[in-house]
């Protein structure tokens, strides 16, 4: 729908909103838990990525500035998480995708101008952690746009804030995000088998530091559009995730090999307009 887009005026209002609730999560000195701070500005950078996608899809301003929004809010719902749970593992607290939804309708509903628009943020926010294959499959087309573009915006970001941890040895913040990972040691068993086969593998079944980062190489199967594969290639994603794997590996040469014709292919089409 041509009409359901953003003025500049409009997301910077939710902008404002955004700011506003976190700093509600701040302790009584005015300071934001080292977590907390990680995932404010987490969701500053999806938001940037999601209007860099949506701009090289070719989209004007104002459905830029929702895919912006969208990316903004997304990770609304890891505050009271985090608040209330001391954790950002949906398993052992609550789903944070589905809370975002909640904290929306409770407390931004009215900074939406237009209810098509409020929709699908709704479901930008509820559904961008659910695994590929748990994906409602009956979306309306723009709100699965949508969601697919949000979900490539943080998928970009969490690559690049890993890679730039495991280059550095630097993992404060992650680790709230994946305490049980073990920093040192090599793949468990059958990982890079599965992710060959195109499983997409799951935390609970992943145990050191080298899973992660096979499981975050298979993301570009779930990486949908074009921009965000260009932005993944020239900061050479692919390259630097193999760098930091077993060296001597036939599996995970083919698998990477595999990844690499994934990442040059179009992808999809975005039908949000």
């Amino acid at each position: 729908m041509a009409d359901t887009i953003l003025t500049l005026e409009e997301y910077a209002r939710i902008a404002a909103w955004f700011v506003s609730y976190t700093n509600g999560f701040r302790d009584g000195g005015g300071t934001l838990p080292g977590p907390l701070r990680f995932k404010l500005a987490h969701s500053g950078r999806v938001a940037s990525n999601a209007a860099r996608i949506a701009a090289g899809l070719g989209l004007g301003e104002g459905e830029c500035a929702v895919a912006r929004a969208a990316g903004l809010l997304h990770d609304v719902g890891r505050f009271r998480q985090f608040s209330c749970h001391a954790s950002f593992i949906d398993a052992r607290s609550l789903d944070h995708g589905l809370e975002g939804r909640r904290v929306l309708e409770e407390k931004a509903a009215g900074l939406f101008p237009d209810a098509v628009i409020f929709r699908r943020l709704l479901c930008a926010t509820e559904f961008h952690n659910r695994r590929p294959d748990a994906l409602p499959k009956d979306l309306p087309l723009a709100d699965n746009s949508l969601l697919l573009l949000v979900r490539d915006a943080d998928k970009v970001d969490i690559m690049e804030t890993l890679l730039g941890s495991a280059e550095s040895g630097d993992f404060r913040g992650l680790q709230d995000t994946i305490p049980d990972i073990k920093l040192e040691g090599g793949l468990t068993p059958g990982v890079a088998e599965a992710a060959a086969r195109g499983e997409t593998l799951s935390l609970k079944n992943l145990n050191t530091l080298a899973d992660i980062l096979v499981m975050v190489a298979g993301w570009f199967h779930d990486l949908n559009y074009a921009p965000a594969r260009r932005v993944a290639a020239e900061r050479g994603f692919l390259q630097r995730l193999r760098r930091l794997l077993p060296g001597d590996n036939p599996v995970l040469d083919a698998l990477f090999a595999d990844l690499a014709r994934t990442a040059s292919s179009p992808g999809a089409k975005y039908t949000g307009i």
